[in-house]
């Protein structure tokens, strides 16, 4: 994929959906959920902090907890610098898919702040209220010897996919069975820094 567009079989699964580093203190990976009742109790999390490559080093902090009745709820940051230009999104989180058995999930939101400067991302599709996406594979921090990976953040229109919801439900992850067949992890960059966690209870 081009840089100007940046990176944007499962077992088991569940859907719903140093100084130089921006600070975001309102989106904290650990922050405990709050009590709700049985059927929106928290049966799995997409969370997780740090640097991804995605051709550029991407920030990212993500709280993305999907509950037993199927719903999702969660925050996300994402912050990069392209050239001269700010890529930067903050995100409501809407749905989460899990696939326990590959450590993957599957994120999708609604974006709340849009404070790009790149022309790219200043496009209708970038604003305010617009679904916004993006994937992860956990690997146990590296103990695997493969660190953890994400993708870049996707919108309406990539992959022909419509919606978050459309997305968390499709579940796509490029790979070997592909036609034409694509590398493992297919699209996904490794993190520099940080951690992610993809759990289902």
């Amino acid at each position: 994929m081009s840089r100007s567009g940046l990176f944007l079989p499962v077992v088991f699964l569940l859907s719903a959906c140093d100084a130089g580093r921006p600070v975001e203190p309102g989106v904290t990976a650990s922050d405990a959920a709050p009590s709700f009742a049985v059927g929106q109790r928290v049966v799995g999390h997409v969370n997780g902090e740090g640097v991804v490559d995605v051709g550029v080093p991407m920030d990212f902090v993500m709280t993305a907890l999907l509950r037993a009745d199927g719903s999702a709820t969660g925050e996300a940051f994402h912050h990069a610098l392209l050239g001269a230009n700010v890529i930067e999104f903050r995100t409501r989180v809407t749905c989460v898919s899990i696939d326990a058995a590959n450590h993957r999930g599957w994120v999708g939101g609604v974006i709340t702040e849009n404070n790009s400067t790149d022309p790219a991302r200043l496009q209708p599709r970038n604003q305010v209220g617009r679904d916004i996406w993006w994937r992860v594979v956990d690997y146990d921090n590296g103990q695997s010897g493969t660190v953890d990976r994400s993708t870049f953040i996707g919108f309406t229109g990539d992959a022909n996919i419509q919606t978050s919801a459309e997305y968390c439900a499709v579940r796509p992850w490029p790979g070997p069975n592909d036609t034409p067949p694509q590398p493992v992890d297919a699209r996904t960059g490794p993190l520099l820094s940080g951690n992610i966690s993809v759990e289902l209870k």
